[in-house]
């Protein structure tokens, strides 16, 4: 199985099976990968199946640990920022509380009065809530 960074898709599947094809052109078995990135046997497995969605720090250490270069890595990277960004559903969102954090955060912007921008960022930068239609527009024509 041979992975084109280009043909690699946007899945849980996609990242697992990249993982697993690097361990296995190094000629690795999990358990030897687990020893060196002191890991478990079980949670290789995990990541190499799919199961579990590996923090960027675990894959960096595995990619290193393999020796791992080029195109296809920095893919397997990507692969694994949008893993822990956009890839999780709601009800792992729940569980780790974000839907409340939104909550408060909709709550303070709806009795907020008044807001000042920090100008240490930058003449003419906004955060996100002023990043409106309105506000790019001028942006992009300039």
């Amino acid at each position: 199985m041979t992975f084109d960074p280009e043909a690699l898709g946007h899945s849980r599947s996609d990242l697992a099976a990249a993982l697993k094809e690097q361990r296995r052109r190094a000629g690795w078995t999990q358990v030897r990968l687990a020893k060196r990135c002191n890991m478990s046997q079980t949670k290789v497995s995990n990541i190499e199946s799919g199961k579990l969605t590996p923090a960027l720090v675990d894959v960096e250490l595995i990619l290193e640990t393999l020796g791992a270069e080029g195109p296809l890595a920095a893919e397997i990277r990507l692969l694994t920022r949008s893993a822990n960004t956009e890839w999780q559903d709601h009800g792992a969102s729940r569980r780790r509380g974000l839907d409340k954090k939104q909550d408060e955060l909709a709550r303070l912007e709806a009795a907020t009065r008044e807001m000042w921008l920090d100008e240490r960022h930058g003449p003419g930068t906004f955060t996100g809530l002023f990043r409106t239609p309105g506000y790019f527009e001028p942006v992009l024509t300039a």
